[in-house]
């Protein structure tokens, strides 16, 4: 039985599954989402978990590659773009964020 980091048995399978060049989104509730995409759906209720959580989990997980954020994070400056923007290291990261 797994203990630590993400224990969401869906989320985690999405996450072995990816390939380079795979992308994945994190997204609130609100997001619209084409059918076909799979969804994960990680609410308990209105801001649990946070995005800031979701990510952090997500990170610690993932060797990305590259990443896009949207510009609403850009514009309200909640932290998560300081929190994800890309520094200088021997790896980039992808990952499409939204708020």
């Amino acid at each position: 039985m797994k203990k630590s980091g993400i224990l969401n048995a869906q989320l985690i399978r999405c996450i072995a599954e990816l390939g380079h060049k795979d992308l994945f989104m994190i997204g609130d509730a609100g997001m619209p989402i084409p059918k076909g995409v799979e969804i994960v759906d990680l609410v308990v209720c209105g801001g649990v978990p946070t995005f800031k959580q979701v990510m952090d989990a997500v990170l610690a997980e993932t060797e990305v590659e590259a990443y896009t954020i949207a510009n609403e994070i850009e514009e309200k400056k909640s932290g998560a773009s300081c929190i994800y923007s890309a520094e200088p290291s021997t790896r980039q990261r992808r990952a499409e964020l939204t708020m």
